[in-house]
């Protein structure tokens, strides 16, 4: 299926960032598996997004929602990204795994769909909270304070004492509410939501709040989309602005 879309149709290298871009994706092709049995998961996908946008992927399931979103944050060594991601002027593929450190957690942060898989099992909820600020180098009081304020705006009750806890002593919603946490603690400027409220019913999903003051229902995404973009065959179909 040929990819649709509102603008002329750019040349692969022809794309550059606008300036203030916040997220600029131009083709971005991703492939699994060895050279000689290469699976094309992505083909050239495109995406820009300006400070403040809210973007939607939508699909059916296998689409590649998840592997792109995870591929933004070069989370999956496996892969094999060509094309560009640029995020506030740098691109993302040609920075080193130590660079990529300082922008996973606190440039970027991301919500997994699976909480259980995100988490260690082995570290406390509190350090795991914690973490995108110690790395950042944040005194351990500071970042304390820091974790129970987001867990308890999370509706986590009694938040001081859960930190103490480990995942497998919270229930599915309780741990999305966790991965939630460590997404929001650092105030990146970029989310990726992939799936936030799954693991929660209609009920709670009601009581989650959003960092932009709006609830965290209602989409995939986890946030209404200003911008929603249906994927087909690993392509992007692009619709038009604005969108109905």
């Amino acid at each position: 299926m040929k990819t649709m879309t509102n603008t002329p149709v750019q040349q692969a290298g022809e794309r550059r960032p606008a300036p203030g871009t916040l997220l600029s994706v131009p083709d971005l092709t991703i492939e699994a598996g060895s050279k000689e049995l290469s699976v094309r998961l992505v083909d050239r996908f495109s995406l820009d997004m300006a400070p403040g946008d809210r973007v939607a992927l939508v699909g059916e399931s296998g689409s590649g929602k998840s592997v792109t979103a995870r591929a933004i944050m070069r989370v999956d060594p496996d892969f094999r990204l060509s094309g560009s991601i640029d995020f506030q002027g740098q691109n993302l593929l040609k920075l080193s795994e130590k660079d990529m450190v300082s922008v996973r957690g606190h440039k970027i942060g991301m919500v997994f769909l699976d909480p259980m898989g995100a988490l260690n099992p082995l570290m406390t909820i509190g350090e795991q909270v914690m973490e995108p600020l110690r790395i950042a180098g944040v005194k351990r009081a500071e970042a304390e304070r820091r974790a129970k304020a987001v867990l308890e705006e999370l509706v986590v009750v009694n938040a001081a004492a859960r930190m103490k806890a480990y995942p497998h002593e919270f229930s599915g919603g309780m741990r999305q509410r966790v991965v939630l946490a460590m997404a929001l603690i650092s105030n990146p400027s970029l989310i990726i939501a992939d799936g936030p409220t799954t693991a929660l019913d209609v009920r709670v999903q009601e009581q989650v709040p959003h960092p932009d003051g709006q609830d965290v229902k209602g989409t995939g995404s986890g946030r209404a989309p200003d911008h929603p973009r249906p994927r087909h065959s690993g392509r992007l179909a692009q619709l038009p602005h604005p969108a109905v």
